[in-house]
């Protein structure tokens, strides 16, 4: 339970006048309530006090027992992030929402046990019960998402290790089941290439019934095709962040879009400020855009209504942006439009937008190009995360490589 929510209403005026309040801090071994006096002379200064201290009482061990439930200890770990953040790095709330989401199994699960009471089977049990279903989506977890519930809960139990109230952590040595459903990313063909290359997605209708922008998603599925940016570096991408002559694209922000508001943010790591060297297919792509809309707006990829994508405008947009290529492309030919009222099945192969963003890493490393190099343009913080994803340990790799060895040895 949120501090905020177990102060104690006992405030009053002492014969020196000082105003003073009582906030909860822990429990004793009974599981009663254990209470700080804050004091202040004024109510100003009373509340600064109480908010330093709440603050200060997510780091201070004693305070917590380890008597305390889990879900308890997970409220304090959550609340430590959201205003220390993770290892000297701000949680956004996009993040802070994944988080929230996980300890919510294991609140439901484990979340009244004493956290010095759950063993290594308690964690595994609640792992294993969503490897078989997951109830938010009723189909088993993939291992990426069962990685990412067990690390919270792991994360939980780092701290109450950090305050000196529990000795080992539980959920370290849990075990995925070996078999657990893996995501592929997969990289698009030539065909699907060329499908975004001449596909624009019209939208809207001006006055003189033509439509509204000629380009539509179009455009921020040719950057991230070209240029490998995020969808959060492509939604606040500005002109002005784009230079068409040196062929680059300087991405030094992102946006935070899972309040359905759109919320200017840093990028994530030191290494998602960078400096891409774009394809000159995109190069020549955006110059074409910038002279047909002329100086309409500094967002290069702007909503239908001129501001920037909400999660909806993005999913609604790109939604339409898959049936403009079914219609264009598909076997289906009972699809007239693209807003078809029997919902008529879709028959190309759909793809998200970071599959684009992986199909320009997988097209750096089919050219040959350093590992380095992709770490950099793609904004990996970790160069771990670019040896996974496009280090490829396949028979025909290994042989063309070596190919290329024995060409250069003779």
């Amino acid at each position: 339970m949120a501090l905020d929510d177990e102060r104690k209403d006992t405030m009053k005026d002492d014969s020196k006048k000082l105003l003073e309040k009582k906030v909860r801090v822990g429990c004793d071994k009974n599981g009663k309530a254990k209470y700080k006096s804050v004091y202040g002379r004024s109510k100003k200064e009373l509340d600064k006090k109480i908010k330093k201290l709440e603050t200060e009482v997510c780091d201070l061990p004693y305070y917590y027992e380890s008597y305390d439930t889990f879900k308890s200890w997970g409220e304090r770990w959550y609340k430590h992030i959201k205003i220390h953040g993770n290892k000297g790095r701000k949680v956004g709330p996009s993040q802070l929402r994944s988080y929230g989401g996980y300890l919510k199994h294991f609140y439901e699960a484990i979340g009244e046990i004493p956290i010095n009471e759950i063993t290594r089977n308690d964690i595994q049990n609640v792992i294993d019960n969503l490897y078989v279903r997951n109830p938010n989506t009723g189909k088993s977890a993939a291992k990426k998402t069962l990685q990412d519930i067990k690390g919270t809960a792991s994360k939980v139990f780092e701290y109450a290790i950090d305050c000196e109230v529990i000795n080992k952590n539980p959920a370290k040595k849990v075990d995925i089941p070996a078999d657990a459903n893996v995501k592929e990313r997969r990289a698009l063909t030539p065909d699907e290439i060329k499908m975004i290359e001449n596909t624009p997605n019209r939208r809207g209708i001006d006055k003189e019934g033509n439509a509204a922008d000629e380009f539509g998603m179009q455009v921020p599925a040719m950057i991230m095709l070209y240029a490998g940016l995020r969808r959060g570096e492509v939604i606040p991408l500005l002109w002005s962040d784009v230079d068409l002559n040196a062929g680059t694209i300087n991405v030094n922000k992102a946006v935070d879009v899972s309040s359905n508001l759109p919320v200017i943010k840093p990028p994530k790591t030191k290494a998602g400020y960078r400096k891409v060297f774009i394809h000159p297919i995109l190069v020549k792509y955006l110059k074409n855009l910038k002279r047909n809309r002329g100086k309409k707006n500094e967002l290069v990829c702007p909503s239908l209504d001129g501001d920037m994508y909400t999660a909806t405008s993005w999913r609604v947009g790109w939604n339409c942006y898959m049936q403009d290529l079914d219609i264009k492309y598909g076997s289906n030919k009972k699809r007239k439009s693209k807003y078809d009222r029997f919902r008529t099945e879709k028959t190309i192969d759909i793809f998200t937008p970071h599959c684009l963003r992986h199909t320009f890493g997988s097209m750096l490393n089919a050219a040959g190009v350093n590992i380095k190099t992709i770490q950099t343009q793609m904004g990996h913080a970790d160069i771990r995360t670019t040896m996974n994803r496009y280090v490829h340990d396949n028979e025909e790799h290994c042989s063309n490589e070596m190919k290329k060895f024995f060409g250069t040895a003779g």
